[in-house]
């Protein structure tokens, strides 16, 4: 039985990865947008056999994607700065404007993360969107969060020195005897306080007073006293 044109596609397709691989060639020379597009045109008329190849196709598809990425990753790492021309634009700012980099420039280890009500309506776009290629699907009503009262984490200035100040000699007195649960010394705050003394607690790491490490014995995060080494950042649900 002679294979149709849109088989001996999806064929090629599939070793495309294999053969970017092994000529060096530019993952930017495969046409993407292209492929995916003549792909698309008869996905709702293929039989099982032909999902499987489909499938097949569109990882390889996706392998492209991922070389063209880390192409991009390598050239971005290759663009070396000069250490002679830093210095000397270093020494020709003032002391404000230098001030002012640094402080931009520092990243505490803490983050908080949540999902919008329009992200989550982007999710499910998305997988409905998997029905099928060309098919669409309807996405039920979504909750109105326009009048809920959300909380606000203030951080300011003064008063995260003085909240620093208070949980540095609580947490020297403490740890001088011996280490203490991470999660147990969040316990003794709830909501937005919780999510400000783990803040606290990230500034104290990053200034190496204290060190969160991770303790296998009993799969739990404990406190320990701080070498001075800055800690690195790593990510804890609290």
């Amino acid at each position: 039985m002679q294979r149709s044109r849109k088989e001996e596609l999806r064929e090629r397709i599939e070793v495309l990865p294999d053969q970017v691989k092994k000529t060096g060639a530019d993952p930017f020379a495969v046409d993407v947008i292209s492929i995916l597009s003549e792909l698309k045109e008869d996905y709702d008329k293929l039989n099982g056999d032909e999902l499987v190849k489909d499938a097949k196709a569109i990882n390889s598809v996706s392998k492209i994607v991922y070389m063209q990425d880390k192409w991009l990753t390598d050239r971005l790492r290759s663009l070396g700065v000069s250490q002679e021309m830093l210095k000397e634009r270093l020494y020709r700012l003032d002391l404000q404007p230098l001030a002012a980099c640094l402080y931009r420039s520092q990243h505490l280890p803490t983050a908080v993360m949540h999902l919008s009500t329009p992200r989550l309506k982007m999710a499910a776009d998305y997988w409905i969107s998997l029905l099928g290629w060309g098919k669409t699907g309807k996405l039920g009503p979504i909750p109105d969060i326009t009048n809920e009262k959300l909380e606000e984490l203030n951080l300011q200035l003064d008063d995260i020195e003085r909240e620093l100040n208070d949980v540095r000699l609580d947490l020297r007195a403490k740890l001088s005897t011996s280490n203490i649960l991470y999660e147990e010394y969040l316990s003794q705050r709830e909501g937005k306080e919780r999510l400000r003394l783990a803040y606290i607690i990230s500034i104290l790491c990053a200034s190496g007073e204290v060190t969160v490490r991770f303790d296998p014995s009993i799969s739990k995060y404990i406190l320990t006293q701080g070498d001075g080494t800055p800690d690195s950042s790593v990510a804890i649900a609290i």
